[in-house]
C-alpha cells in the first residue's frame, strides 16, 4: 500500500505531507520525484535506487511514509451527541419568513434548479417560536449564555414578531444572558425598529456587496428599481449619527462577484467614510448556475493573488499596505489559519472524521417556519435528509447522527484523502438532490486544492521568516 502523503514544492524546497503525522517534510529533490513516481503508479519501492531505499528506511525509522488509513469513519462527538443535544445547546436561529424585499440575483431562493425552496409568503407563528424556544431552553442547561437569532427570508418584514419574541425570551431565559441577533438587508429600518434593537443590544449583520454599481448589479429591489445601495448606506449612516451602540454592534456582509473587477470593490471604503470602523467579512461568490453566470474570470483570479501577495508582504515583510480595510477583510481569516499552523501528532488511528461537521444543531439550531429542525441555516430545506426534529417532537439523536457521520457516504474516498484532517466537508457541501446524499467530485476537488495551496503558503511563510532550509 502507498503512504498517505501528498508532494508538494515551494519556489525553493521541496516537500511531502504526511497525513499520519501531520507534518510537512523537508526533502531533497531526488527523494521528492521518486516519492511522486511511486504515488503514481510509475515506479514501486523495489525498483528505486538503493540510495533512496535508504532515505525512505530512514523516514520510516522517524515516523514518516505510514500507509495507514482510518478503518471506521465516526465523529469524535458521536457517543456524545445525546449529551450535546439535550443539554449544550447554544443557539437558535428562528427563520421568521420566506418572503423577501429583494430579488438578489445569487440568491439559491430567487433562482434555482429545484433543490431549494423558493421565496412565499409563508411565516412562522408565534406558538412555533414558542415551542421551539422551549425545547432550545431545555436542551440547554449547561449554558448560561445563549444567542437568539433572525432569519429570513427578510427578517425585518416581521418585527412585531421579533418584539414579540424577545419578550417572551427575557421571561423565558431569566437567570441567563440572551444575546439577540438579525441577518438582515437593511433596507427596512425605521426609527422605531432601532430604538428597538439599541435598547435590547442587537448584534447586526447587514448585507452589502461593494459600492453602488457592483451592489446594485445583484441586489434589487423585488418591486422597485431603486438603489438598495443607497437606502443601505443611509441607514447606515442613520445609526451612526444617532443609535452609537447599534452601530457599534453592527458588521457587514460582503459577497463579491468573480465576475467584476475585484479593484473596484476598493471604492466602497475609500468613499463611504462612515465604514470606517465597521467589521467586515467578504464572500467570494460560488458559482452554483448551470449557465455558468458567475463563474470566476481569468482577470479576477490574477487580481486576487495580486492582493494576496500584497498582503502577505505587509504580515511578514511590514510592507506598506494601501486599502487595508477591505484587503483584510480577504486575508486575515485565511493568514490567521496559517499562522496557527497545522498540529504534529502520532497516527490517524483506526477510528476518525474528516475535519467539518459540527455537533448538528447544538451550534446553531435552526427552526423554519413550519417548525422544522435543521443543522443550521445553511443547509436545504428542501432535502428531509436535512430534517432533525420538530418542535412537536424535539430533536431526533438517530438523524442528527446521519449528519454528524455524513461522510461515511463518501467513506472510502475521505479515507485516502491527503486533506482528510483540514477538509471542512459537512452535509452542506453534499449535492443537493431530493432526499439524496450525493458527494460532490467538483467540492472535493476544491477541497483538495485549498489545502494544497495552504501548505504551499505555510511553508512559504516560513522560508521568509527563518531563510533556511529545515524539516517540519
Amino acid at each position: 500500500m502507498k503512504p498517505l502523503i501528498h508532494m508538494f514544492k515551494t519556489e525553493n524546497n521541496y516537500y511531502f505531507y504526511d497525513v499520519n503525522r501531520n507534518e510537512n517534510v523537508h526533502i531533497d529533490e531526488e527523494v521528492y520525484h521518486s516519492l511522486d513516481k511511486i504515488l503514481n503508479g510509475e515506479i514501486d519501492e523495489i525498483s528505486i535506487d538503493e540510495k533512496f531505499k535508504m532515505q525512505f528506511d530512514e523516514l520510516r525509522r522517524e515516523g514518516y511514509l505510514s500507509t495507514n488509513r482510518i478503518r471506521e469513519i465516526k465523529h469524535p462527538a458521536t457517543d456524545l451527541l445525546d449529551t450535546y443535544l439535550s443539554r449544550k445547546m447554544k443557539m437558535i436561529t428562528i427563520q421568521l419568513t420566506q418572503n423577501c424585499n429583494l430579488r438578489c440575483e445569487y440568491c439559491p431562493y430567487t433562482e434555482n434548479n429545484g433543490t431549494e425552496r423558493k421565496h412565499s409568503n409563508k411565516k412562522i407563528d408565534f406558538e412555533t417560536i414558542k415551542k421551539a424556544l422551549l425545547i432550545f431552553r431545555d436542551n440547554s442547561i449547561d449554558n448560561d449564555n445563549v444567542s437568539v437569532t433572525f432569519y429570513g427570508g427578510e427578517p425585518l418584514l416581521e418585527f412585531d414578531l421579533i418584539r414579540k419574541t424577545v419578550d417572551y425570551c427575557k421571561e423565558l431565559f431569566s437567570g441567563k444572558h440572551v444575546k439577540f441577533s438579525l441577518t438582515t438587508n437593511a433596507t427596512l429600518f425605521t426609527k422605531e425598529i432601532m430604538e428597538f434593537f439599541e435598547k435590547e443590544k442587537f448584534n447586526l449583520l447587514i448585507s452589502l456587496d461593494g459600492p453602488k454599481h457592483l451592489n446594485d448589479k445583484n441586489r434589487k429591489f423585488y418591486n422597485s428599481n431603486k438603489s438598495v445601495f443607497d437606502k443601505v448606506v443611509k441607514n447606515i449612516q442613520v445609526m451612526k449619527d444617532s443609535y452609537k451602540s447599534l452601530f457599534n454592534n453592527l458588521s457587514l456582509n460582503m459577497v463579491i462577484d468573480p465576475t467584476t473587477d475585484l479593484n473596484d470593490y476598493l471604492s466602497l471604503f475609500r468613499e463611504n467614510k462612515i465604514l470606517d470602523d465597521v467589521r467586515v467579512r467578504t464572500t467570494i461568490l460560488d458559482d452554483y448556475t448551470e449557465d455558468n453566470r458567475f463563474k470566476s474570470l481569468d482577470s479576477f483570479v490574477e487580481q486576487y493573488c495580486e492582493l494576496e501577495n500584497k498582503y502577505s508582504s505587509h504580515i511578514f515583510e511590514n510592507k506598506e499596505l494601501t486599502d487595508e480595510r477591505f484587503i483584510e477583510s480577504l486575508f486575515f481569516r485565511k493568514t490567521q489559519d496559517l499562522l496557527e499552523d497545522i498540529e504534529k501528532t502520532n497516527s490517524l488511528g483506526n477510528v476518525g472524521c474528516p475535519s467539518g461537521p459540527c455537533v448538528p444543531g447544538a451550534q446553531r439550531l435552526f427552526v423554519d417556519v413550519d417548525g422544522k429542525f435543521y443543522p443550521c441555516e445553511r443547509v436545504s430545506e428542501s432535502n428531509k435528509f436535512n430534517i432533525i426534529g420538530n418542535v412537536n417532537e424535539g430533536i431526533m439523536i438517530e438523524e442528527a447522527e446521519k449528519i454528524l457521520n455524513i461522510a461515511k457516504y463518501n467513506s472510502e474516498k475521505c479515507k485516502n484523502c491527503f486533506a482528510f484532517r483540514e477538509c471542512g466537508f459537512c452535509i452542506n457541501s453534499y449535492e443537493k438532490e431530493l432526499d439524496k446524499v450525493k458527494v460532490s467530485n467538483q467540492m472535493c476537488e476544491s477541497r483538495r486544492n485549498t489545502f494544497h495551496k495552504k501548505l504551499i503558503n505555510l511553508q512559504t511563510i516560513k522560508e521568509k521568516k527563518y531563510n533556511k532550509s529545515f524539516r517540519g
